[in-house]
């Protein structure tokens, strides 16, 4: 977990040529020695600023943003609005969907974790 809610100066000064003026931002990193996820928020919208801990799994994700999300639909996963390979930064939209793939495949445990993950994050969304 990050040790603070502020973005890193390199960090802000490319998020704020992304997406603009930050009004406000907070710590959303996992419970992990490694996580750096951020919530920013802006006029237009909240959007999450997340640093890879390595190049291989910046590119890992990327690709994963790039290539399989898109099939999963804009509405089930967050969509890469930038990323900067020298920062290992994504910028991602948060879910906008409640639809979950758990349900399609009748897996009742995969289904009542996706459903616990978006309650949290609806909480979250709250606060």
């Amino acid at each position: 977990m990050t040790a603070s809610t502020r973005l890193p100066s390199p960090l802000t000064s490319w998020v704020e040529q992304v997406l603009g003026p930050l009004e406000a931002m907070r710590d959303a990193s996992h419970v992990r020695d490694n996580s750096q996820v951020w919530k920013v928020t802006r006029h237009a919208g909240d959007r999450y600023v997340q640093v890879a801990p390595k190049p291989v799994l910046y590119t890992r994700e990327t690709r994963a943003y790039r290539g399989a999300v898109p099939h999963l639909g804009h509405d089930n996963a967050p969509v890469l609005h930038d990323s900067s390979a020298a920062l290992l930064a994504l910028v991602l939209t948060k879910v906008d969907g409640e639809q979950l793939e758990g349900d399609r495949h009748s897996d009742p445990l995969v289904t009542a974790r996706g459903r616990r993950t978006v309650e949290r994050l609806k909480q979250e969304e709250r606060r």
